[in-house]
């Protein structure tokens, strides 16, 4: 099973190499919303700019959670593809 604080934390590590200083600009999109706050709470003072659209809560994620599963990993698999492509 995959947990949303480790994909956040993994997520926050692989961020944080790519950019080592400076503010890291957040965007998260419905599901996506609940994994960029999470995301951002673990990077801290780096993580203080944080746009969200139609996120959902974590009251949602409760009620669904083996939906919730396969989409953090679809979540996953897209967020390592676009970390491979060029800006």
């Amino acid at each position: 099973r995959v947990s949303l604080k480790a994909v956040a934390e993994r997520f926050a590590r692989e961020l944080a190499d790519f950019r080592p200083r400076g503010p890291i600009l957040l965007f998260g999109y419905s599901a996506g919303g609940l994994l960029a706050f999470e995301t951002a709470k673990i990077l801290g003072d780096r993580g203080r700019h944080l746009i969200l659209l139609d996120a959902v809560g974590p009251e949602i994620v409760a009620r669904s959670t083996p939906r919730w599963d396969n989409r953090l990993r679809e979540l996953w698999t897209h967020l390592r593809i676009l970390a491979r492509s060029s800006p």
